[in-house]
């Protein structure tokens, strides 16, 4: 593999697994729902650098009326920059509707959660359906996932326990080979995909003739063996092979492809940053709980603690049910009830006596 430079593609994709073992970084989400149906959603970015206050991967910030509140990481205000703090994002929202529409916010680089609220009504009893969503970390849809990745593979990411859990050995080496499997076969092959169909697309539009995309298409593999093979392909490298295939390009195309890969590694760098952290998501509902899917509870607040794996490939869904009694509908159905009894009791007596 090349040594890394700024534009190097698939080696920050690889470097996620690196990041996750040796970062410290811990992000903490939250909603406290409320029965209208509002809610607040708090972010707190554990042991970070100041410089997230204005640019983190949530793209959360005070311009975006976020109250925001920095403390260092021992517990005192902050005083050095180079230090590392806990950073702190609260904001008050009326509905879901407004919190995912802040949340969805250039969703290619940005961590989107998505949440539902239901309320329903019934005699005795009124029901929250809540539920916050991790929507995929995953920006490369140039290749299906389902050819590469199984109905097992998916069920065993669904059964791995909470971060910090211990899995068997068995469990161990399967989670191995399946992170082989996403970062150096379909990463690779995805990102490289849409990096081709991107260079191809652009020399169509720029009128390069058709023989030259044509001696493209027909020395695909052989790129991307050299791709796979180097763990590297950025604009240089594209140029080069081009140049070897002694294709010319204008310098529109050069500079379509340049642009190009400047926005992937936008989304390779957020991927990798998601995919470094270790997360905990807490709902907190208004009424007594009575399901849920989540790691631990404790009265009406809930705890999840995913693998990141979780929601790298699909969305990870995090539910709550809460419920409260209607005291007005049980003193009506009491009172009807003594009625009736009443009436019965009344009319047996009536009888008896006749």
């Amino acid at each position: 593999m090349k040594p890394f430079k700024n534009n190097t593609i698939l080696t920050l994709v690889c470097c996620a697994l690196l990041l996750l073992t040796a970062c410290d970084h811990d992000i903490s989400t939250g909603s406290r729902v409320y029965e209208d149906g509002s809610l607040d959603r708090t972010i707190v970015l554990h042991k970070t650098d100041s410089d997230h206050v204005a640019s983190n991967i949530f793209g959360v910030n005070e311009a975006r009326d976020w109250k925001v509140e920095v403390v260092h990481a021992t517990g005192s205000a902050q005083e050095n920059r180079e230090a590392k703090h806990n950073v702190t994002f609260k904001k008050h929202f009326k509905s879901v509707a407004d919190a995912n529409s802040e949340m969805h916010r250039a969703a290619d680089t940005l961590f989107e959660i998505r949440s539902s609220f239901e309320k329903k009504d019934r005699w005795f009893y009124t029901y929250l359906e809540y539920s916050d969503t991790y929507v995929s970390l995953n920006r490369f849809k140039a290749i299906p996932q389902e050819d590469f990745f199984t109905e097992e593979d998916y069920a065993f990411i669904d059964r791995l326990p909470a971060e910090g859990s211990a899995i068997t050995k068995s469990d161990s080496l399967y989670l191995a080979r399946l992170d082989e499997k996403i970062f150096d076969l379909y990463g690779a092959r995805t990102i490289f995909e849409e990096l081709y169909a991107d260079m191809l697309a652009s020399m169509r539009e720029h009128n390069v003739p058709a023989n030259w995309t044509d001696t493209l298409l027909l020395k695909k593999e052989n790129v991307y063996r050299r791709f796979f093979r180097e763990g590297n392909l950025d604009d240089a490298d594209l140029l080069y092979a081009a140049e070897g295939m002694k294709i010319p390009l204008p310098v529109e195309v050069q500079e379509a492809i340049r642009r190009k890969t400047e926005e992937m590694e936008k989304r390779l760098d957020f991927i990798s940053k998601a995919y470094s952290g270790k997360f905990v998501h807490t709902i907190n509902m208004p009424w007594k709980v009575v399901s849920s899917n989540a790691d631990s509870v404790k009265g009406n607040a809930l705890y999840w603690n995913p693998p990141v794996i979780k929601f790298l490939l699909k969305d990870y869904t995090m539910t709550a049910s809460a419920r409260q009694m209607n005291v007005v509908a049980v003193i009506i159905s009491g009172g009807l009830v003594l009625i009736t009894l009443g009436l019965f009791f009344f009319r047996r007596r009536k009888v008896s006596k006749a």
